[in-house]
């Protein structure tokens, strides 16, 4: 397919009105020299889309790049990390079986209750699902394409995207990202 960009991001909104110009903006300033298309998707679950796992889906199907970024729309997820993490992995040639780079929040911005939940929540998850990932809750993931296709559609799907892509038979990779 001719201009084909090398990066899709895309970002689901939910009721972040406000946010749309501003993120759409940063990822600009950030990803300047890296060739990418933006698809931005409505998350609003009084939609047919019923939420976020339904929204990333809709907007993978207009995803034109061999990677997927995704990130929130409300600009917790920092896309400098993007860029910082396609000079570093991708473009100097990813391995052929890299499914996913996962982000892992160098610190978390939330209350003590909502990290003790997490925490729980991670701790079962890892153990039943045996996926090694430890912050499954960070928005900010750089998927292949090819890999994120792969994958079936459930409700909530987004929650288990490690798991799902090391069970297709991908790599699986965490670096550190902003959480802000």
């Amino acid at each position: 397919m001719a201009n084909t960009p090398a990066l899709s991001v895309l970002i689901p909104f939910f009721n972040e009105e406000g946010n749309v110009h501003p993120v759409i903006d940063e990822i600009h300033a950030a990803l300047a020299g890296i060739d990418f298309e933006i698809i931005c998707v409505n998350d609003c679950s009084a939609d047919a889309r019923r939420g976020k796992s339904a929204a990333l889906f809709s907007g993978l199907r207009s995803a034109r790049g061999e990677w997927v970024q995704l990130l929130d729309g409300d600009g917790q997820n920092d896309p400098h990390d993007t860029a910082r993490l396609w000079a570093e992995i991708i473009a100097p040639g990813a391995p052929a079986r890299l499914g996913i780079i996962a982000g892992k929040r160098n610190s978390r911005n939330d209350s003590g209750f909502k990290w003790l939940q997490s925490r729980v929540a991670n701790g079962v998850r890892r153990f039943v699902l045996r996926d090694d990932a430890t912050d499954t809750g960070c928005g900010w993931k750089l998927i292949r394409t090819r890999a994120f296709r792969d994958l079936p559609y459930f409700a909530s799907m987004h929650r288990f995207l490690p798991a799902l892509i090391k069970r297709a038979g991908w790599d699986v990779r965490e670096e550190r990202v902003n959480d802000r």
